[in-house]
C-alpha cells in the first residue's frame, strides 16, 4: 500500500480538512484525532489502524499497483477529446470598444480585422447548423460585443429556428450598455450568464478605465438590471492603485445580495504590447487580498464564484479541448481569445466548413504529463498543466493560487459546508 501524492489539508475551527485532489473527497477530522489520522496516512500498510478503511475507501491510501499519474493523464485527454456532444465557442464579434482601459491586453496590437461583417455572420450560421454536436454554447466576446447587439439578436433569432441544436449563450461585456429589450430577447434565446469587470467606484476608476459616457454608478445599475434576467459574474480587477479600496465595490452590492451576482477577482498584469508594470501586484500581495475579499464577501452574504478549481474536469481551461475554440472576424479560428491575428489562427471557416492550415486536423496542445515540472508537482490534478498561452510566451504559467490552495480550500468549505 502507499499514500496518495495528491492531497492537501488545512485547519478550519476545531477540525482539520483533508482534500483528495484526484477524486474530490473531503474528510473532516477533529484535532483530537488528527495525530492518529496523520500517522495512518504516513503508514499506509497498517491495516489495523482505526482510520485505515476510511482512508482506503476515499483513496488517500491506494494499492501499490495503482498508477495515479496514468489515471489523471487519462482524465485530461478524455476531457480534451471526448466531449463530443457539446460545442463551446467564443465569438469575437468586434474588437472595437467604447471604453479605454489602461491595462487592456488588446491595445497596440495592430489588428487587421476589427469586426465581423454580414458575410461573417452568414458563414458562422452556415457552419453551426451543420455541426454534429447537439448542444452549442456561444460566448459573445470583444472588444465590447454589445456594440453588435443588433447583429447578435438577429443571429440568435435565426439560430432559434434551428430544431437540430440546443443553443445557450453568455456575454463578456463591460456593462456600459444596457438595453432591456436586448436582454429580454436573449433570455428567450438561451442567455444564461454575463461576465463583466469593475475596477473602482470612485475617481481612481477614471485613471484605470475611462468611461466618459457611463459613470461607474450607471455600470453598477446595469449589472443589477441584468441580474434580474440572468446570472452575472463580476470580476474585480486588482492592482496597486485600487487594492485598498476593492472592498468598497463589494459594499456597494450588499443591498442586492438576493440577486444572482457572483464575484471573482483578477490580477491586472502587464503585456509586452501594453506594459503597465508600475501598477502590477506581486502574486503574494494579490493572493492575500483575494483571500481576504472572498472571506469578507461570504461573511456578508455575497456570492463568490463556484470554486470549481476543486472540481477539476481534467483540463485547465477550454483552450485545451478540441470542441472549444475562438472565432474572430473573417471567421479565423484560434486556440483562445488571446489571439486576434490571422497569422496566429489554425483554421478558417469557409463556406460553412472548417478549413485547417497546413493539413492540420485539429488544434494541438502540449501534454502536461510529459513535462517534468508538471509531473513532479503535487497539485497536477488541480491545474492539469496550467496556461499554455503563458507557457509558450515563457511566462509564469502555473495558477497564481498554487501556493495558496490551503486558503482556497478553507474558502471552498466555507462556501459549501458552512456548518
Amino acid at each position: 500500500m502507499k499514500t496518495t501524492k495528491y492531497y492537501i489539508s488545512t485547519d478550519i475551527g476545531d477540525f482539520k480538512i483533508y482534500y483528495n485532489l484526484i477524486n474530490g473527497t473531503l474528510l473532516q477530522i477533529s484535532h483530537n484525532d488528527d495525530v492518529s489520522f496523520l500517522e495512518c496516512i504516513l503508514n499506509p500498510n497498517n491495516k489495523h489502524h482505526e482510520f485505515w478503511k476510511t482512508l482506503y475507501d476515499n483513496q488517500f491510501i491506494i494499492d501499490d499497483d495503482y498508477n495515479e499519474l496514468k489515471e489523471i493523464r487519462f482524465r485530461h485527454w478524455q476531457a480534451v477529446y471526448n466531449n463530443t456532444d457539446i460545442l463551446e465557442i467564443t465569438v469575437v464579434c468586434t474588437l472595437k470598444c467604447n471604453t479605454e482601459c489602461l491595462y487592456c491586453y488588446q491595445k497596440n496590437l495592430g489588428i487587421t480585422y476589427y469586426e465581423m461583417d454580414g458575410l461573417d455572420y452568414e458563414g458562422l450560421y452556415e457552419y453551426l447548423i451543420g455541426v454534429p454536436q447537439k448542444q452549442i454554447n456561444i460566448n459573445w466576446y470583444g472588444g465590447e460585443p454589445l456594440l453588435h447587439q443588433r447583429q447578435i439578436l438577429d443571429f440568435c433569432s435565426k439560430l432559434h429556428m434551428d430544431s437540430k441544436h440546443d443553443y445557450s449563450y453568455s456575454i463578456s461585456t463591460n456593462a456600459t450598455i444596457y438595453n432591456e429589450n436586448f436582454f429580454r430577447q436573449m433570455k428567450r434565446y438561451g442567455l444564461t450568464n454575463i461576465d463583466t469587470t469593475i475596477v473602482e467606484i470612485d475617481s481612481v476608476n477614471s485613471h484605470l478605465r475611462r468611461t466618459p459616457n457611463c459613470p461607474v454608478e450607471n455600470i453598477i445599475g446595469n449589472i443589477v438590471n441584468i441580474a434580474r434576467y440572468v446570472n452575472v459574474v463580476v470580476s474585480i480587477n486588482l492592482c496597486r492603485t485600487n487594492i485598498m479600496k476593492a472592498e468598497t465595490i463589494l459594499e456597494y452590492f450588499l443591498k442586492f445580495s438576493d440577486l444572482p451576482i457572483y464575484f471573482t477577482f483578477t490580477r491586472i498584469v502587464s503585456y509586452n504590447n501594453n506594459p503597465c508594470k508600475d501598477i502590477e501586484l506581486d502574486i503574494d500581495t494579490y493572493m492575500k487580498q483575494v483571500v481576504q475579499l472572498s472571506n469578507w464577501a461570504l461573511d456578508n452574504n455575497l456570492k463568490i464564484c463556484d470554486m470549481s478549481c476543486f472540481q477539476s474536469d481534467g483540463i485547465y481551461c477550454g483552450a485545451y479541448a478540441c470542441n472549444n475554440f475562438t472565432i474572430g472576424p473573417k471567421l479565423y479560428v484560434y486556440r483562445c481569445e488571446h489571439f486576434f491575428e490571422p497569422s496566429n489562427s489554425y483554421a478558417q471557416i469557409i463556406h460553412g466548413q472548417m478549413i485547417y492550415k497546413s493539413n492540420m486536423k485539429q488544434k494541438g496542445c502540449i501534454d502536461p504529463y510529459n513535462e517534468k515540472k508538471c509531473i513532479e508537482c503535487r497539485i497536477l490534478p488541480y491545474c492539469n498543466g496550467g496556461c499554455e498561452y503563458l507557457r509558450n510566451k515563457g511566462e509564469y504559467f502555473c495558477p497564481v493560487e498554487s501556493e495558496y490552495l490551503e486558503e482556497y480550500l478553507r474558502i471552498y468549505c466555507k462556501k459549501y459546508y458552512t456548518e
